[in-house]
C-alpha cells in the first residue's frame, strides 16, 4: 500500500514524486492494431484501404433492430435461395474441411483486427512497376501460425504449393512461394502481423519499416485519419496525391491541344493535394 503525506510542503512534494512514479510504472497504452500495420507500409504509397475492427462492429451489428429486420426481409429470403449464396456455402465448407476455418472464424480470428491494402503506382507509362502489399493482424500470433502451416501443407500435399523457399532480409526471415501456374508471392510473419505481395521488393521494404520505427510513433496514415476524424471508421481509404504527381503532370503534358488548359488547371488543384480520406 502506497501512503502519500498531504500536509506542508514535504507533503505536496510527496504527493507529486508519487503522481510521478505511478505514471512511469504505468503500462503503456498498447497501440491500436491499425497503427500495427501502418508501422509497415513504406514511404510513398498511393493510397491504404483500411478494415478495421470487423468483429467488434460485425457483434454491434448482430445486436441491432437492423440485423433482425433485415434477415427477416424479402431480400434476405432472395439471397438465401440464390445460386451465390449456395456457392459461399460450398466455399465455406472446403475452408472448414481444409483448414478448419468457417467464415465466422475467419472474420473474428483472422480478418477482425485489422486489415490493410496498400498500393503504389508505377512511373508514368510503366504500370507493371506498380507495387501492392496486403497486410492482416489476426487475434494473436498462434491462430496465425497455424493457419499458415495448414495452408502450406494442404496446397503441397494437393500438389497446388510447388515450392516454399526461406529467404532473409537483414537477417530476418522471410518466404517466397511458387503455386502451379502462377507467380512467385512474398510474405513475411512477425507475431500477429502477416505482410504479404507479389513484389519482393515493397516486402523488403515492410521489412525495414518494422525493424526501423518506433513501436511508439504515430504512421503519416494515422495522423492522416485523425485529421480528418475517420480513425474509427470500419472503412477507410487515405490517398497520398504526392505519389500520383508524375501521372498527373504527365497526363497534363501529352494532353491534345483542346484539353492542355483544362488538364494543367487540374494539376495546379491536384498539387494544393495534401491528403484525402
Amino acid at each position: 500500500m502506497l501512503v502519500l503525506p498531504s500536509d506542508g510542503p514535504r507533503g505536496r512534494y510527496g504527493f507529486w514524486l508519487a503522481l510521478g512514479l505511478l505514471v512511469l510504472a504505468a503500462p503503456l497504452r498498447a497501440a491500436a492494431p491499425r497503427d500495427e500495420l501502418f508501422r509497415l507500409v513504406p514511404d510513398s504509397m498511393g493510397f491504404c484501404l483500411l478494415v478495421q475492427d470487423l468483429r467488434g462492429h460485425a457483434a454491434s451489428l448482430h445486436a441491432s433492430p437492423f440485423d433482425e429486420q433485415l434477415r427477416l426481409s424479402p431480400l434476405m429470403d432472395k439471397l438465401r435461395k440464390s445460386d451465390d449464396l449456395k456457392k459461399l456455402t460450398k466455399l465455406e465448407a472446403k475452408l472448414k474441411d481444409k483448414l478448419g476455418l468457417d467464415w465466422a472464424h475467419l472474420r473474428d480470428d483472422i480478418l477482425g483486427d485489422a486489415l490493410v491494402f496498400a498500393y503504389r503506382p508505377g512511373p508514368p507509362g510503366k504500370p507493371e512497376q506498380e507495387q501492392g502489399l496486403i497486410l492482416i493482424r489476426a487475434r494473436n500470433a498462434k491462430i496465425l501460425a497455424d493457419l499458415i502451416e495448414r495452408l502450406n501443407k494442404v496446397q503441397k500435399d494437393e500438389g497446388e504449393l510447388k515450392e516454399l523457399e526461406e529467404r532473409r532480409h537483414h537477417d530476418v526471415a522471410y518466404y517466397r512461394r511458387v503455386e502451379r501456374d502462377k507467380p512467385p508471392t512474398f510474405y513475411f510473419v512477425h507475431g500477429p502481423i502477416l505482410a504479404f505481395s507479389g513484389q519482393e521488393d515493397i516486402l523488403r521494404q515492410a521489412i525495414d519499416c518494422d525493424r526501423t520505427r518506433s513501436a511508439d510513433a504515430v504512421p503519416d496514415v494515422t495522423r492522416r485519419l485523425r485529421e480528418l476524424d475517420a480513425e474509427r471508421a470500419l472503412f477507410a481509404v487515405w490517398l497520398n496525391p504526392r505519389a500520383f504527381d508524375a501521372e498527373v503532370e504527365s497526363k497534363a503534358a501529352g494532353a491534345p491541344a483542346e484539353r492542355v488548359a483544362p488538364a494543367k488547371h487540374f494539376a495546379i488543384y491536384w498539387k494544393a493535394l495534401d491528403s484525402v480520406v
